[in-house]
């Protein structure tokens, strides 16, 4: 039996024209349905067009969300790099999240930048609570507004870089979060992504330069310290400046280096070998930044500058 048969054994049609009536009147529905192109402005009417483009985004956010967001959330909790975490509350469901930012400190606050433009969920979730809070390792700011911040000031504030990224992919949405207060907290060490990054400098460009240090080679010295902990000796290729009175260290990889917190366990007390001479060194603590960028000399000094060196240590040398 065929299908026809069926149907009209069934009483829904009685000869085989009932059959072509029904297709022209469904294709006539469906003709009528269709958008029709506005011819004036050579564009057409489709609806589907923002729809497939707002799905398309929501996949790229959520690809985004459980991929890339990862690494950033840690090297945010560990204060590395240019990321920080944003903790906001939801604005429907009042659950708290945390979302990692690429952001820069100014004077005025903290610069944001706006990846995914303005429908990111933390962007409206803070300027509907007029609040949240920013993470950045041991530091947390307490946001209390959030503004429009403009482009050019705002790519001026990240470091070249980034700035050449930005610039790259065109991003030109910048937001100036307000400071009313920031803390920090005491941790026991760097965070996970931290302590992977450091463990890789000592097992690959530490030994290179401790064989150019020994041998007065390069830009390398030595210092010379014990762990605080295990007692054992240890030397550390460091490239240091020569000033009056000591020597200047530029803490590339943070306070949170072990050479650094053995001498300052041991009241700041090691040796440096600068080009094959031993110094004792009795004293570390902090140095301007200006002065010292400035005594690292050119074109050193340059790109301390333009990486945005900030944290520099006095070597006191020993009578």
């Amino acid at each position: 039996m065929t299908w026809i048969d069926h149907l009209r054994r069934r009483g829904r049609i009685v000869n085989s024209g009932d059959i072509d009536r029904r297709f022209e009147a469904r294709a006539k529905t469906a003709l009528d349905a269709r958008p029709m192109p506005s011819y004036g402005s050579g564009m057409g009417t489709d609806r589907a067009e923002p729809v497939m483009a707002g799905r398309v985004k929501r996949a790229w956010l959520w690809t985004i969300k459980h991929s890339f967001n990862h690494l950033t959330l840690a090297m945010a909790r560990s204060g590395f790099g240019p990321f920080a975490l944003v903790r906001h509350v939801g604005r429907k469901s009042g659950t708290t999240f945390e979302t990692p930012i690429l952001h820069a400190r100014t004077r005025t606050g903290l610069v944001a930048v706006l990846m995914y433009g303005t429908e990111a969920s933390w962007y409206r979730n803070v300027r509907a609570a007029g609040r949240g809070v920013v993470l950045r390792g041991a530091r947390t700011y307490q946001i209390d507004g959030i503004e429009k911040y403009p482009t050019k000031a705002g790519l001026r504030a990240f470091a070249f870089p980034i700035r050449v990224f930005l610039r790259a992919t065109r991003r030109d949405e910048f937001r100036l979060m307000h400071i009313a207060s920031a803390t920090t907290s005491r941790r026991a060490g760097p965070g996970p992504v931290k302590r992977a990054w450091l463990w890789t400098i000592k097992h690959t460009l530490n030994p290179l330069a401790l064989g150019m240090a020994r041998r007065g080679l390069g830009p390398f010295s030595l210092v010379r310290h014990v762990g605080r902990k295990s007692g054992a000796a240890y030397e550390t290729p460091l490239i240091l400046a020569r000033v009056p009175g000591g020597f200047i260290a530029e803490l590339t990889y943070g306070t949170s280096v072990n050479w650094y917190r053995n001498l300052r366990a041991a009241d700041g007390h090691g040796v440096i070998i600068w080009h094959g001479r031993e110094h004792d060194i009795a004293g570390i603590e902090p140095y301007p930044t200006d002065a010292g960028r400035r005594a690292f000399g050119r074109p050193a000094s340059w790109l301390l500058t333009l990486l945005r060196r900030k944290e520099f240590r006095f070597l006191r040398e020993g009578g």
